[in-house]
């Protein structure tokens, strides 16, 4: 039988379109079809202020490995990138002074001398361990997931106790100051539903610092134009070597044949053959929306329905009057990292203790960056952040977010303005995204970012199959519902890649 195409990819977010790039370098016949008008899914760029374009969920692509960033030259095809030579600051309290976590281990380890002398002497340590034990993870990350790789983390027990343990007990173990714990906890804990004193938050943390060094905490990297660009770089690569790259074009159905793919129907009714099918969708999207709960066994069903999504971060656009103000303590080249609001362990476990109960957070944790700063986008003399706030749960018991939204905008405007004083009073304009607008939007399935969440009973190999077929053969899973999760990897997209080629290979 001849297809249309070898291959035919659903949704265009940077996973897709990074397994479309590599397949097409291989000269493997290439479709990606995206639903929106444009490209990136939850790393998309939009205008949600008149004037003003941000990045409507992920704007960090620090985590998106080097390698595959030279492998298909995209600063070949415009993509820009802009590294902040900060990786987090945290403002000044009555308990601690403003200090900064800088790439340099130097420049933070002088920091740190203030805040703490003991935290400054076991810093490099820190990151000689985090390096040593991320290095053992990452040929996990890489390679499709095996039960036998339980078995491999059974004879490195330090790897294993720090991903079954807390976030809290592993910065604990290695810092007193409870500044710089509030700080790491509430990196490893964003995006997800439960605090850092739950037991496999720290694998949560070490997935986070992937890339750190003993020269250095990982890079925080933004995309100069906004973080679509990666997604444009990713199509343009692709394209170079003959892949089609359709938006506009909304899959209504996998088609599939004696528990086979064979193909998509579109929306408008057209039907596109191939002899795979990759899905940057959700297991749940894909499965049971696109391929129907008929064609699958009970037992898939189940866990499908099973899987937890529960998103709870929240993201506040703010345009300010007139350019940044000045914040003590943290030098203007340290705004082109993120700004923490999270001052103890304890802070960002009451956090969470509030989405897990269906509330919404009156101190939530929060993640500011100033793109303007970093000089992502260009926003003349106008100040512009972007607040990453959690906990604001999918749905909230007893209440409607339709209610509840100006509130909780409130309580974000407050916690900016502890965090940077005098900044509420030079507030233009808003606008917040909540989970529910995640998922309307970007088809984030309860305004999951990462395609569920990333518990370790979701993770490895107990994740839903990147690298290997899902239960209809010829249909392989390539978002960050796959292994190894999300965030902006490339990774799940990469191990797609892989196994399409092994089955297009094994089919000549």
């Amino acid at each position: 039988m001849e297809h249309d195409y070898d291959v035919i990819i659903i949704g265009g977010g940077h996973n897709g379109l990074t397994s479309a790039a590599r397949l097409a370098r291989e000269g493997v016949r290439t479709l990606v079809l995206e639903a929106r008008s444009d490209l990136g899914g939850m790393a998309s760029t939009a205008e949600l202020l008149p004037g003003v374009r941000v990045d409507l969920a992920a704007d960090d692509i620090g985590l998106y490995r080097s390698d595959l960033l030279d492998e298909l030259g995209l600063g070949d095809y415009g993509l820009e990138l802009v590294e902040s030579p900060a990786f987090a600051s945290v403002p000044a309290t009555a308990d601690h002074p403003a200090f900064t976590l800088w790439h340099d281990p130097r420049r933070t380890v002088a920091e740190l001398e203030r805040v703490s002398k003991a935290d400054a002497r076991r810093f490099g340590g820190f990151l000689v361990a985090i390096e040593r034990l991320g290095a053992e993870l990452e040929g996990l990350l890489r390679r499709p997931p095996r039960l036998e790789d339980l078995a491999a983390l059974a004879r490195t027990p330090e790897l294993m106790r720090t991903l079954t343990g807390s976030a809290a007990e592993v910065v604990g173990e290695w810092f007193e100051s409870e500044a710089l714990r509030g700080a790491l906890s509430a990196i490893a804990v964003a995006g997800v539903g439960y605090g850092p004193r739950a037991a496999g938050t720290g694998w949560l943390l070490l997935y986070q610092l992937a890339g750190t060094t003993a020269l250095g905490l990982r890079p925080l990297r933004w995309v100069r134009g906004g973080v679509v660009g990666l997604s444009r770089a990713l199509a343009a690569a692709a394209a170079a070597h003959g892949a089609d790259v359709r938006c506009n074009a909304r899959v209504a159905k996998i088609i599939t044949r004696e528990g086979r793919a064979e193909g998509v129907r579109l929306e408008d009714g057209r039907e596109l053959t191939s002899r795979l099918v990759l899905s940057s969708l959700d297991a749940r999207r894909t499965l049971l929306d696109l391929v129907g709960a008929d064609r699958l066994r009970l037992r898939t069903t189940r866990q499908l329905l099973a899987t937890k999504y529960r998103g709870v971060t929240s993201r506040l656009v703010v345009e300010l009057d007139g350019a940044l103000p000045e914040l003590d303590g943290i030098p203007p080249a340290a705004l082109a990292g993120r700004l923490l609001r999270a001052p103890r362990v304890d802070f960002v476990e009451r956090a969470a203790d509030c989405a897990k109960y269906g509330r919404w957070s009156e101190q939530p944790v929060l993640e500011i960056r100033a793109p303007v700063a970093a000089g992502a986008l260009v926003g003349g003399d106008r100040g512009l952040l972007t607040i990453h706030a959690q906990c604001a749960p999918y749905q909230l018991r007893g209440a409607s977010w339709d209610q509840q939204r100006p509130f909780f905008e409130d309580a974000i405007l407050d916690g900016l303005e502890v965090a940077w004083p005098g900044v509420r009073a030079q507030v233009r304009a808003t606008r917040l995204l909540l989970p529910g607008d995640w998922e309307s939007e970007l088809g984030a399935t309860e305004g999951s970012a990462t395609h569920g969440e990333m518990s370790l009973a979701q993770s490895l190999v107990l994740r839903s199959p990147g690298g290997g077929e899902s239960e209809i053969a010829d249909l392989v899973l390539c978002g960050a519902g796959a292994h190894p999760g999300g965030g902006v990897t490339g990774l799940p997209g990469t191990l797609a890649s892989w196994r399409a080629l092994e089955l297009l290979g094994a089919s000549r």
